[in-house]
């Protein structure tokens, strides 16, 4: 059994992190990188994103930049995959060992039985957001109607917008879906879209304001969506029981990168900025924007609000977007076998 290993594995990686948000500054480089024990082969795991290389990843890329992994004893590589929705199942068909990926998918994907185990979170503060201009002059959900909706692709932000849509009397039936992947704001601002659902604010908004575009961001509790973690850090449960020690490894490496990137954000600028897979639509004026609106959201890894999560698992289930509602201990690997 996995029982409780997540807990402890988060326990130690909130025990030496630091971070930006708590005024305690990252530990000495020299002395964390000297506590480290090296194995003479290092660990390689493949880590699958959901989105591009950039903000929202600037701890995982800090400490790829900054050689923690190595530190660690691990070969890591960090990968964007081909669309969003795939990030899980990569994961889950070993394709990938580990996955940055949104919280209703891991939910989704446990709901149907999948060995997925939540190790802790990357970004801990609701985000996520339905955005239009304001000059396409929408002044709520009812005047969607008959407009064009981007969403990423993910099947619960289909699911999501059916039910915002619902609030207004209004169906999928009543927009055009327009599946753009990592395309939100060219959608937006080619035209192609009149809304996007399922950005945030920090981002795509952010990306926006360095355009020069004006526009309105509403967040998911505002459409009616309960509040969540809205991007965390995945794992088989078969890997964390068969190697414990180096994915506590690769846990204490990201808060470390996550540390530095906050208390050092010219390192987690230039760390985005050398990254292999970065969004090649943002220019370096939004990429900072970018930053700015994201590094203080970022989390050292801490564990599962489980209450705030039992209130999404619940609601997803009310909404028939789960066969039945399940424990939030569940995702920590409670009821997963080796």
């Amino acid at each position: 059994m996995v029982t409780g290993l997540t807990v402890a594995l988060v326990a130690l990686l909130l025990g030496g992190c630091g971070g930006g948000g708590d005024g305690v500054p990252p530990p000495d480089e020299s002395a964390n990188a000297a506590a480290v024990s090296r194995s003479d082969a290092p660990f390689e795991l493949h880590v699958s994103l959901d989105g591009w290389m950039g903000a929202a990843t600037a701890g995982l890329l800090t400490a790829e930049a900054r050689g923690y992994f190595d530190d660690a004893g691990l070969d890591v590589w960090l990968g964007t995959a081909f669309e969003p929705r795939a990030a899980v199942p990569q994961v889950l068909e070993e394709t990938d060992d580990l996955g940055v990926v949104r919280l209703p998918q891991a939910i989704l994907a446990k709901g149907k039985g999948a060995p997925v185990v939540v190790l802790g979170t990357v970004i801990s503060q609701p985000t996520e957001a339905m955005i239009w201009l304001r000059s396409a002059k929408i002044g709520s959900v009812s005047d969607l109607e008959g407009k064009t909706i981007a969403i990423p692709g993910d099947q619960y932000q289909e699911e999501f917008l059916q039910s915002v849509l619902a609030q207004a009397g209004l169906t999928l039936k009543d927009v055009t879906l327009d599946r753009v992947a990592y395309s939100l704001v060219p959608a937006l601002l080619d035209g192609s879209a009149d809304a996007v659902f399922g950005g945030s604010g920090n981002l795509e908004g952010a990306d926006l304001r360095s355009e020069g575009a004006k526009s309105t961001v509403i967040g998911f509790r505002s459409l009616g969506i309960p509040d969540y973690e809205p991007l965390v850090l995945i794992a088989r449960a078969n890997l964390v029981a068969e190697h414990p020690e180096e994915i506590r490894k690769f846990i204490a490496a990201v808060a470390r990168g996550t540390a530095t990137a906050q208390w050092h954000p010219d390192a987690a600028a230039k760390a985005v900025a050398e990254s292999t897979e970065k969004d090649p639509g943002v220019t370096a004026a939004g990429t900072q924007a970018q930053l700015d609106a994201t590094l203080p959201l970022l989390s050292p890894g801490d564990p599962l609000d489980l209450e705030t999560v039992q209130s999404l698992i619940d609601w997803m289930a009310e909404e028939g977007m789960l066969a039945e509602s399940f424990s939030a201990d569940a995702l920590l690997g409670e009821d997963s076998a080796d």
